[in-house]
């Protein structure tokens, strides 16, 4: 009277479901989850750093300042380091830069 439904049959069915479930999330969630940055066209990036965000506030560079010498040296102190030990960090920069675009000649830096 009474049929008896095996349990293998439907938990291969259940299995077989969630398998193709979590393929297609795999395969469809890096095209619906973009960044800003996949989708701009024009090359420019996210931000534009020779402008500010506010056109009343002109872009200020604490390096470029002339006054802000004593600024500088009090997060140097900060840091315990001095102004002999940034300047020989920026040559080893520079010889770095040097050394990088003696390899490669179209770098850009």
């Amino acid at each position: 009277m009474f049929q008896t439904t095996s349990a293998r049959p439907r938990r291969s069915i259940v299995l077989g479901f969630s398998v193709l479930c979590v393929l297609a999330a795999i395969l469809v969630l890096p095209f619906t989850l973009r960044t800003e940055a996949v989708k701009k066209k024009d090359g420019k990036g996210l931000m534009n750093p020779g402008r500010g965000h506010e056109p009343a506030l002109p872009n200020y560079d604490i390096r470029r300042d002339k006054k802000a010498f004593e600024k500088l040296a009090a997060f140097r102190s900060t840091l315990n380091r001095s102004a002999s030990d940034v300047a020989d960090q920026r040559e080893e920069l520079i010889s770095a830069e040097n050394a990088l675009k003696a390899k490669i000649a179209n770098v850009k830096i």
